[in-house]
């Protein structure tokens, strides 16, 4: 039985847990979700409640979620229906980490700017990448990191790869199922090309860009080109068994053990 002083000192403790995750509930995983003021926009994030305050987040970035239906037209909505990028978050090993998901996606009621245009053919835009920016600076204050390892999928790992070279605290950048080269994934599969401020290589952050054998949204033969030539001397690509969705969120410990594998090369050089 605990004491009276120990009760309170318990309450005190899970007070200031959820205080700094600032939030909604917590679930049986110990991960808090949250809307984060991102330049004045709303966006849905998870952060850890165990998170450490260490100096380096790792931070994984939402797909494209919901952006059009079956016949390929804008949606009303982009919540994803399954978040992949939220799974890969909850499965990569320590605790500091969180997810980010994309404008628009859980929060489209409360954001006036959200219309289809924003989460489809502008869902790369400057107005999409400045928001996505402005939520890492949050994400950085509430946990005091200083600094990141972007990790996205899908259209994420687009995102994250524009925002990598634009910033000086980004050590690493992960990619999976990403169409880095957005000119050549839409010769590769016959679908409207989406503009996108230009990815510039960054000698100094370290890259792994993952593609899936079986990927037919995202074809490595298409893009693996263009993610090499971004990766550098410094960076990885490879092909592993794997499709578009399935199974990135089963294989993260291996992705976070080839990340710091490689971080480990490098930096003994």
């Amino acid at each position: 039985m605990w004491s009276r002083a120990a009760r309170a000192c318990a309450a005190l403790v899970l007070a200031a847990i959820l205080s700094a995750c600032a939030t909604a509930p917590v679930d049986r995983r110990g991960w808090a979700q949250m809307q984060i003021d991102a330049g004045g926009r709303p966006l849905q994030a998870g952060l850890r409640t165990a998170a450490s305050g260490g100096e380096v987040l790792v931070v994984v970035l939402e797909g494209d979620g919901r952006a059009h239906d079956v016949r390929g037209r804008p949606t009303r909505d982009p919540t994803p229906d399954h978040a992949v990028g939220r799974d890969i978050a909850l499965a990569w090993p320590g605790d500091d980490v969180a997810w980010l998901a994309r404008p628009c996606q859980y929060v489209r009621r409360q954001d006036k700017a959200c219309a289809p245009p924003a989460w489809s053919r502008d869902r790369f835009g400057a107005a999409q990448i400045d928001t996505m920016a402005a939520g890492l600076d949050a994400l950085k204050a509430r946990t005091k990191a200083r600094r990141l390892v972007l990790v996205g999928w899908s259209g994420g790992g687009v995102i994250a790869a524009v925002l990598a070279p634009r910033r000086t605290d980004v050590e690493a950048l992960v990619t999976l199922a990403a169409p880095l080269d957005l000119s050549a994934w839409a010769t590769a599969t016959q679908t409207t090309p989406l503009a996108a401020p230009p990815i510039a290589p960054r000698p100094e952050v370290v890259q792994l860009h993952l593609l899936g054998r079986r990927d037919r949204v995202a074809p490595p033969a298409a893009l693996a080109p263009g993610a090499r030539m971004l990766a550098g001397d410094r960076g990885a690509v490879e092909v592993w068994d794997a499709g578009h969705a399935c199974c990135w969120a089963a294989e993260t410990q291996r992705v976070a053990g080839r990340l710091h594998d490689l971080q480990t090369r490098l930096a003994g050089r």
